[in-house]
């Protein structure tokens, strides 16, 4: 399978993004990371730190707040979680997401 194909597969588009941030690993200890893409429903990040699939953890984004997620991919360097955002909070996501695949800066403040 080619690259590109795997991301024709994908439910919601990704938007390439670098910010840092902090995660929660389901033992407590807290890692820093960088912010790798997002989406609407999910988000790559960079990290030193191992985990596995299907870790519960919560991570904690520069200008895009708390998530909470399920570690669904692996990867060298990385890993990548499931996200569940509902409601008026989705939405607001979705926007700043449309956003930045325009080109815009966005308002930190309207997480």
């Amino acid at each position: 399978m080619q690259p590109d194909q795997k991301d024709e597969r994908r439910k919601h588009p990704r938007i390439a993004v670098e910010t840092k941030g902090r995660f929660l690993a389901p033992d407590g200890s807290e890692h820093q990371c960088s912010l790798r893409d997002i989406s609407i429903g999910g988000i790559a990040v960079s990290s030193p730190v191992s985990l596995f699939e299907g870790a519960q953890i919560i991570i904690y984004l520069d200008d895009f707040g708390r998530f909470e997620g399920k570690i669904v991919r692996v990867f060298e360097g990385g890993f990548a979680i499931e996200t569940a955002i509902s409601g008026p909070r989705r939405e607001r996501l979705q926007q700043r997401l449309d956003a930045l695949a325009r080109g815009e800066t966005i308002d930190v403040s309207a997480r």
